[in-house]
């Protein structure tokens, strides 16, 4: 391992390229990588014939913060132990990036904030603006997207979204009698064959996500003793497999894009023209729940579903409600508003969100779920699994599936080498760092 110390960068040592021995090269400056010591290497090794991998650690091109030194060293990443751990993933093809773990030791006599005790914060008015409630627990939004919080016993989640904010939304483009999740809808088509791929599909597809470093990984996230706790339910709602969810958000933007734009395909959206007749029957709702309100009348089915390793709920500062546990009315415990019907707020929303992109990025398993909905290929297990689940016969099912041009095998669908271990750099590179940056945890005294 070389290391050039470069106290200034104009001008720049002309010499700087022949300087460097190794193909793989790591700028480290405590400021932005904009127009610094990064800038200028790459500026040299562009117009250069070398060969020469190039990666960049400062300040990322992002507004910046106020606090101590040290404070924003780890902020930013650039504490002597953070910038070890970025260079030895960036250049050191011996070290074992599958062995990096998240882990947040306990404190004598403190315990993880529970979820379940959220309304006792959100119940004061001065908490919903503020970034300290009444216990002395400090927020920061601008710096922290998550929230670490007890679910259950020895169990976590990471929400995503200003933790003491008490508002959930949920936009639709049309104003229905009652919430209907997917789940019910596809019970209520009375459809034998689509309800049989419904559920298979959606079996396959967590299978799937169980079988890959994110469920893996993402189980060794520990935090005051209590483990990541995955909501597979949670997981393929968000992959557009049907269940017994209904998505809500902690961010208001997010559901006014479902308000102001339809569903046109597998995670392909446009915005509506209200001027087209074809577009009649398209009126912009907005609902606001209090969580206090939720939390208190059905605490087992609003769900914390954020953070699942994955960036599509990640994006949509998404939370949910499990109609499995419940029958939940609009009125009962959403306000209810009417937006008004112009084309010129679909489109800006539209374009705000880089036409969806921001809320349903291209991910792995966004592919995945892709593949395995498009397979004609169905595991025998998971035929079976779902005879079991309804009480149907496996021959019956095995033979309505085949004379709709289903072929059932005996392997299970799995994941190319390749892709795991692209998804282990993920983990390391962003998801682990995103964790040790990002997210704040609250304690409790035990005693």
């Amino acid at each position: 391992l070389q290391v050039i110390h470069c106290p200034v960068v104009k001008p720049i040592p002309l010499n700087l390229l022949n300087m460097i021995t190794a193909n793989k090269v790591v700028t480290v400056e405590n400021h932005s990588i904009i127009g610094g010591l990064g800038s200028m290497i790459a500026e040299l090794i562009a117009e250069s014939a070398k060969n020469i991998q190039l990666k960049r650690i400062g300040v990322n091109d992002e507004f910046g913060q106020s606090g101590t030194a040290k404070e924003l060293l780890d902020f930013y990443g650039l504490s002597a132990n953070k910038i070890a751990e970025r260079i030895q993933c960036e250049i050191n093809d011996g070290y074992d990036y599958r062995a990096v773990n998240f882990e947040i030791p306990k404190q004598e006599n403190k315990e993880l904030f529970k979820f379940e005790a959220l309304p006792a914060i959100l119940n004061d008015e001065k908490v919903a603006c503020s970034h300290m409630n009444r216990y002395g627990l400090i927020t920061n939004p601008v710096k922290y997207s998550g929230t670490f919080f007890q679910t259950d016993e020895n169990k976590l989640a990471v929400m995503i979204g200003h933790e003491f904010s008490p508002f959930l939304y949920r936009g639709e483009n049309q104003n229905f009698p009652k919430f209907q999740t997917s789940w019910q809808r596809l019970l209520g088509a009375n459809d034998e064959l689509k309800l049989c791929l419904g559920w298979i599909k959606k079996h396959e597809f967590i299978k799937a996500f169980k079988n890959s470093p994110y469920y893996s990984r993402g189980k060794k996230i520990k935090v005051c003793d209590c483990e990541f706790d995955f909501d597979l339910e949670a997981v393929a709602q968000h992959y557009e497999f049907a269940t017994n969810y209904l998505d809500l958000t902690k961010d208001l933007g997010t559901a006014l894009f479902f308000a102001y734009c339809k569903n046109t395909g597998y995670g392909q959206y446009e915005p509506i023209c209200f001027e087209n007749e074809d577009n009649n029957d398209y009126k912009p709702y907005l609902y606001v729940a209090n969580m206090t309100k939720l939390l208190e009348q059905y605490p087992d089915s609003l769900k914390i579903v954020g953070f699942q390793a994955l960036l599509r709920p990640f994006k949509q500062y998404a939370m949910a409600l499990d109609f499995g546990k419940n029958e939940i009315t609009k009125s009962e415990i959403f306000d209810i508003i009417e937006l008004p019907r112009k084309t010129s707020i679909s489109c800006g929303i539209y374009e705000h969100f880089k036409e969806g992109y921001n809320l349903f990025p291209e991910d792995v398993m966004s592919n995945v779920a892709k593949d395995l909905k498009a397979d004609k290929q169905i595991y025998k297990g998971t035929v079976e699994a779902y005879c079991k689940e309804f009480g149907k016969d496996v021959e019956y099912t095995i033979q309505l599936l085949t004379d709709n041009n289903y072929e059932i095998v005996d392997d299970e669908w799995k994941m190319f080498p390749a892709i795991e271990d692209n998804i282990h750099k993920e983990f390391t590179k962003e998801i682990i760092p995103f964790l040790e940056t990002f997210s704040a945890y609250r304690t409790t005294s035990s005693i």
